[in-house]
């Protein structure tokens, strides 16, 4: 087994064991701020945000813990090209075409 095999996304994890109706919001939230600060929906523009997003000084841990969740949509949604709106079924990089 190649060490590659035991590499886990904790951010795909973190997100993968959300409820499925958080998922949906989150994903939802993650759109909403992908079309208001990277309107061209770029994956690095995408994962910039995640960053600071995780990056964030400390603070209230319920806060910390939505916006880490809150990271991990956003980089499901720059790295999965396939990644559909949870409410309208778009994929929000074909909308931008």
């Amino acid at each position: 087994m190649a060490a590659a095999d035991n590499v886990v996304n904790l951010d795909a994890a973190l997100l993968g064991a959300c409820s499925g109706e958080e998922r949906d919001q989150l994903l939802g939230e993650a759109v909403l701020l992908a079309d208001a600060f990277a309107p061209d929906g770029g994956a690095p523009e995408l994962l910039a945000m995640a960053q600071t997003l995780k990056a964030s000084p400390r603070g209230d841990p319920a806060d910390r813990r939505h916006a880490r969740k809150l990271a991990a949509a956003l980089q499901a949604l720059a790295v999965n090209e396939g990644a559909q709106h949870p409410t309208t079924g778009e994929n929000p990089k074909e909308s931008k075409a």
